[in-house]
């Protein structure tokens, strides 16, 4: 009797369909992770168009406002709700409705803030809403160069109050070794009336005083208004600074002063230079109303298809910084003295005209 024949097992077929089987599906994950990364570039792509868009659309909203705003009458132009700020026309960006203004809110501020002050003339409107009478302004300042007070932020001169031109402690700059600014301040209170606004009676009322500061004991925080008008315009005050101010909302910057007893007005022209490098101010008043007449806090929200941009601004408007005010402020009551001095072999020589009564 025969045997069966012998079955010989033929596997190369199946290894052959393993193998492509897995070719293939390295081949998909390929083409898959190709086409995510294509759609993802491509997402990324239009994704910085709608942001650039949204975010442009945002600027159109402040541009929109800065219009308002720099027109006769500007400073009562208000936006409190999204809708408010104006017509369909306005909000709407081209024909295709792909951006759009979608927020645009208009507010009065609390605090005038400018930054980087220098030795030009910065010029400002110190006004609270519904002819509110401000009782006190704070002034706030630092050093546009972030640094703590150094301990070298003292006066040469132990007087509280002086005059400049009697004061030893106002160096050339190149000695200022301080590394907080002085602050030049004017301020003007504006009223209504032809003889009221005449140049006699502004430069009478005027306040000028030169803020040093300071962080020994001979320091002061708070400075009444009548210190620094009349002959004792252009005093010295040693302000307080510090580096930790505390909570207080009013002092929100390492230099303070107080300005207390002030004259009864709700309009007051502010002037301020900053001596020894640039400055950060802020300006409060007391009691915290709002200020008109001077900023606005432009929020403007854009929109491009599914895309939001939000864009912040601070906005000077129409009698805001545009007041007319010359770069100087103190005036002589007689003529003019001058002390003339020459050095040689260390000995000083000088002379002064006659009738001069100088320090």
């Amino acid at each position: 009797m025969s045997k069966p024949p012998k079955l010989i097992s033929q596997q190369q077929g199946m290894v052959a369909i393993v193998t492509t089987m897995i070719l293939m599906i390295v081949i998909s994950i390929i083409v898959l992770g190709f086409s995510q990364v294509v759609r993802r570039n491509q997402r990324q792509v239009l994704d910085r168009q709608l942001s650039s868009q949204a975010f442009y659309a945002a600027e159109s909203g402040i541009n929109l406002a800065r219009k308002k705003l720099s027109q006769p009458g500007g400073s009562a132009f208000r936006s409190n709700t999204c809708d408010g700020g104006g017509t369909p026309t306005e909000y709407q960006l081209g024909s295709d409705n792909t951006a759009a203004i979608t927020c645009l809110l208009v507010q009065p501020v609390d605090t005038l803030k400018f930054d980087k002050i220098t030795t030009t003339s910065k010029v400002s409107l110190i006004q609270p809403e519904n002819n509110g009478i401000p009782t006190d302004i704070y002034i706030n300042w630092e050093s546009s160069t972030p640094g703590n007070v150094s301990a070298s932020c003292t006066i040469a001169n132990a007087n509280n109050k002086t005059l400049l031109r009697a004061d030893p402690a106002a160096p050339a700059a190149e000695r200022w070794t301080c590394n907080q600014p002085m602050l030049r301040i004017d301020l003007v209170p504006l009223e209504s009336g032809s003889t009221s606004m005449d140049r006699g009676a502004l430069a009478a009322s005027q306040f000028t005083a030169f803020l040093y500061p300071k962080r020994d004991a001979i320091t002061i925080s708070s400075f009444a208004w009548g210190g620094a008008t009349g002959n004792l315009k252009g005093s010295v005050i040693p302000v307080n600074c510090s580096d930790s101010l505390g909570n207080d909302p009013n002092k929100k910057r390492k230099c303070t002063l107080r300005l207390t007893a002030l004259p009864a007005k709700n309009r007051f022209a502010i002037r301020m230079m900053s001596i020894y490098g640039e400055a950060n101010t802020d300006i409060h008043v007391g009691g915290s109303p709002l200020l008109e007449g001077a900023q606005m806090v432009v929020d403007s929200t854009g929109r491009a298809a599914d895309v939001l941009k939000r864009v912040q601004a601070r906005i000077p408007i129409n009698g805001g910084p545009g007041i007319q005010i010359p770069s100087f402020a103190v005036d002589t009551a007689g003529p003019l003295c001058k002390r003339y001095q020459v050095m040689s072999n260390n000995t000083i020589y000088g002379s002064s005209p006659a009738g001069c009564q100088l320090p």
